[in-house]
Order: structure tokens, then sequence, then C-alpha cells
């Protein structure tokens, strides 16, 4: 079966940072629909995972001072064969203004049948990344 299951989620995201090359980017497809919601910077609809890390990952982290952990704290699983996950995530890092990042995410994750995510739907605080951003557009980080 291509679908991850909840030990092999967890391993993934066990004492790993956001990063572009980390364990769980190698499952997502280059062409995913990813829909990040709400409104403000960083948020709508990217069909391609570089337009989607050019525009939200690699500005938050130009944004941090370190790496931004990731925990999972649930996992969800749906359909008879789990073709859909849903994930909850807490995201920790020190900004370069030196203030706390915390931020909770929720992904709604449809998997192909090659074990690649094909698509999402990303909830998360909006209001706390468009803080994030205009602090980092405040000290020219982009």
């Amino acid at each position: 079966m291509p679908y991850l299951t909840k030990e092999e989620l967890e391993a993934i995201f066990a004492n790993q940072p956001l990063a572009n090359g980390g364990p769980f980017w190698t499952r997502v497809a280059e062409d995913v629909d990813w829909t990040i919601m709400g409104s403000g910077p960083g948020t709508g609809r990217y069909t391609n995972l570089a337009e989607l890390r050019a525009n939200t990952i690699e500005k938050l982290i130009k944004a941090l001072q370190g790496p931004l952990e990731l925990k999972m704290v649930n996992v969800y699983f749906g359909g008879e064969n789990y073709e859909w996950t849903t994930m909850e995530l807490e995201a920790r890092s020190i900004r370069k203004s030196g203030k706390e990042y915390f931020n909770c995410y929720a992904l709604v994750m449809k998997w192909n049948d090659e074990g690649k995510v094909i698509s999402v739907r990303d909830y998360l605080d909006t209001a706390l990344i468009e803080e994030v951003w205009k602090e980092a557009e405040a000290m020219g980080l982009f």
C-alpha cells in the first residue's frame, strides 16, 4: 500500500526541521495542489512545490534565527485505504527579531497511488504569518 502509516508519519516529523530537502518533502509531488487557507501573505493556491517553497517556506526560514522545529500532535486517517490524512502540527522557532514563533497547523492531505502527497488544504494562524512577514520586511530580510 503506498499510503503512509501513523508510525511512518511520526518518524518523518520526529525532530525534523522544516527544510526544502527534509524527509516529508520527498513525499510531496512536484505538481502538488497546495492551498493555504485564509488571507494575508502566503495564503492562496499553489500548483507546484517550487512556487509554494518560494512564496512561503523560504520566506519563513529567512525570518527565523534557526530551524523551524515541527512536532506532530495528532494524525487522523480517513477512507478505506487512507488516501486522506489529516495532521495537526506545532511549529516553534525564534524569529530574527528575538520573538518566539509558535504556530499550529492542520494539514488535510490526499495521497496518490505512488505514495506522494498530491493535494493539501493547510490551516494555520495567518495573522501570525502576517506579523512575521512585516517584521522581516522591516528588517530588510525580503
